[in-house]
């Protein structure tokens, strides 16, 4: 089955009709008018000996004919082989409300990692990938003062990254997007795959620390369900939470679920590429690092490393919500 990793930006306003345009004067989303919001969501990925294709978005610009006006605020490095089937959210903005011409990201930093076969047993070995050029999203949103609409890009994995007559990747990114329009109750607004360090627990909110430093506020109601026998009231700090939601006007998350993942220890998320021994009880084990939390200095995001299992006796299998 063909697969896509879908980059959203989804503006909290009313329509997306289709127009043609561009402009060169930049903003930081404060002129006057009313103001909407975007935030920026990223999911799924194909290609199946790629292991992780850890990119950089340098930035977002939408542009309304006349001006360009950023939707990130920072750099963000995304993983965009680690999110199969999940949605994570990568930025959030206030931005003018109006017509926008067009969209530009850019791009930079490629490092894939893949699975050798050639080893034995198979290692994962690592390409700084080159990225062909910026991407421009030439087929513009008008919109109105209100609503939530958005606009779909596909990140196509299988066709962006390069490959030789022998099936092996060549490190060289040619990134190609397909675009469709989103409205708030597609599926594609729904955040799956939100996790922080807890900083703080509130009367009806909780608010949590991404990699990087960002904190992000988590509204719960009634409907709101949470891992085990746990409850608004017993979060406490330290703890790595997981949440589901969907992202609100004011840049806060509403979350339909909460998940405790663990409270005194570090989070470290991954493929296991590599089990020793290959038989009988495992020893150690060689994970891929796509996530952790909080930054570990000897541990790097996108390559392997080995931990010492032997004496590991809780095992449990994630329950996913799809």
């Amino acid at each position: 089955m063909k697969r896509f990793l879908p980059v959203v930006l989804l503006l909290l306003l009313a329509t997306l009709p289709l127009a043609c345009g561009g402009g060169n004067t930049s903003s930081n989303g404060s002129m006057g008018g009313p103001q909407a919001s975007v935030f920026i969501t990223g999911e799924d990925a194909p290609l199946p000996s790629v292991l992780a294709c850890n990119v950089t978005l340098n930035s977002i610009t939408l542009n309304n004919g006349s001006t360009d006006v950023s939707v990130l605020s920072r750099p963000q490095t995304i993983d965009f082989a680690r999110l199969l089937g999940l949605r994570t959210l990568v930025a959030f903005s206030n931005v003018p409300a109006g017509t926008y011409r067009s969209a530009t990201i850019q791009l930079s930093n490629a490092v894939i990692s893949y699975l050798d076969l050639s080893t034995t047993p198979p290692s994962v070995a690592t390409l700084n990938g080159t990225l062909t050029n910026s991407i421009a999203l030439k087929k513009p949103m008008v919109v109105g003062p209100s609503g939530l609409a958005g606009l779909h890009m596909e990140f196509d994995l299988r066709q962006s990254l390069a490959i030789d007559a022998s099936g092996q990747v060549t490190g060289s990114v040619n990134p190609q997007i397909d675009l469709r329009p989103v409205r708030s109750a597609d599926s594609e607004a729904v955040i799956t795959d939100l996790r922080g360090g807890l900083v703080s627990v509130g009367t009806r909110s909780f608010v949590l620390q991404r990699i990087g430093g960002h904190d992000i506020a988590i509204d719960v109601d009634s409907n709101t369900s949470y891992s085990g026998t746990n409850n608004l009231s017993t979060l406490v700090s330290p703890a790595v939470i997981e949440v589901d939601g969907r992202v609100q006007a004011d840049g806060s998350v509403l979350a339909s679920e909460v998940e405790v993942v663990c409270t005194d220890a570090a989070f470290l998320s991954g493929r296991i590429v590599a089990v020793n021994p290959t038989t009988g009880p495992a020893q150690t084990v060689t994970l891929l690092v796509g996530e952790e939390l909080p930054a570990i200095s000897n541990l790097q995001v996108g390559f392997p490393t080995t931990m010492d299992v032997s004496a590991v006796t809780d095992y449990d299998i994630r329950r996913f919500d799809n």
